[in-house]
């Protein structure tokens, strides 16, 4: 417990000193468009580094809760391999008493919904905080948690964009749009898809692709995908296999898939709305 209580502490001194930081600072005057260009640049460089070791915490806490190779787990001849389906909850247990402990509990909705809701209704304004639990999921990716680093990372950039800007007293359009940089920088991080990066940021949290919004949009997401693929290497996150498709008749099912995709995902949303929402007074 030491350890976690160590830990704990240090996220309350980080938040502690984040406070202490001056609600304004003064930088250099850089007028017209071309200061959003560089603070886009300076911001993807800085989401990139940050991806980087969000994806390295995934990484040890993976190597943490399961030790041994994945596929010889269930060949290890000791009476604790069939406790397995245990290690997420356990993760999950430890990721909730840390967010409670550090008091870094999200009200409302949360994860990207909350940063849509904060672009579209609070002028771009999110609190620090949600990247410390954005931070956090990684816990629960390593341990083997249902989740993945896409929604944590899209929390950590915006935040840390929404942060910066705030102290550069940025205007509430330009909070917004320096956002949505945070948002596809984070995406072309992780997975090394800056084009994917970048119109997640122009349709889903900025919905628009006004001309102004296209450049810093783009020069964030380069810019963290470069140091990404510097430090982490230029493979694919995913490996697929190359198809060809013969006649019309071959894009059926794909069809078939999207449609299939698109009534479980609605589903699946239902679900998981009804599920918080009648545990929602155990806390």
């Amino acid at each position: 417990m030491l350890p976690a209580v160590i830990g704990m502490n240090r996220i309350k001194d980080l938040r502690h000193w984040l406070r202490s930081v001056p609600g304004r600072v003064d930088v250099p005057r850089i007028v017209g468009p071309t200061k959003l260009l560089v603070i886009s640049v300076v911001l993807g460089l800085a989401v990139g580094l940050v991806a980087v070791g969000f994806r390295s915490l995934i990484v040890w806490c993976n190597g943490l809760f399961f030790p041994h190779d994945p596929e010889q787990l269930f060949l290890i001849g000791r009476w604790w391999k069939h406790l397995v389906f245990l290690i997420p909850a356990v993760g999950g247990l430890a990721t909730g008493i840390v967010m409670r402990w550090g008091r870094i509990e999200g009200k409302g909705v949360t994860g990207v919904p909350e940063v849509i809701e904060a672009v579209s209704l609070k002028g771009g304004r999110l609190n620090i905080a949600m990247g410390f639990k954005g931070l956090l999921s990684a816990v629960t990716i390593g341990s083997g948690g249902s989740a993945g680093p896409e929604g944590p990372i899209v929390e950590i950039g915006s935040s840390l964009a929404s942060f910066a800007g705030q102290r550069l007293r940025l205007s509430g359009r330009e909070l917004r749009l320096l956002a949505g940089c945070g948002a596809a920088a984070g995406i072309a991080a992780v997975f090394g898809a800056p084009l994917g990066g970048i119109f997640f940021a122009l349709e889903i949290i900025l919905s628009e692709f006004a001309v102004h919004t296209f450049a810093p949009v783009v020069l964030s997401a380069v810019a963290a995908s470069v140091v990404a693929r510097s430090l982490l290497g230029d493979q694919p996150a995913f490996q697929v296999a190359v198809g060809s498709v013969g006649s019309l008749y071959d894009l059926l099912p794909y069809a078939l898939l999207g449609v299939s995709a698109g009534v479980g995902s609605a589903g699946f949303i239902s679900a998981l709305q009804r599920r918080q929402a009648s545990v929602s007074g155990w806390r």
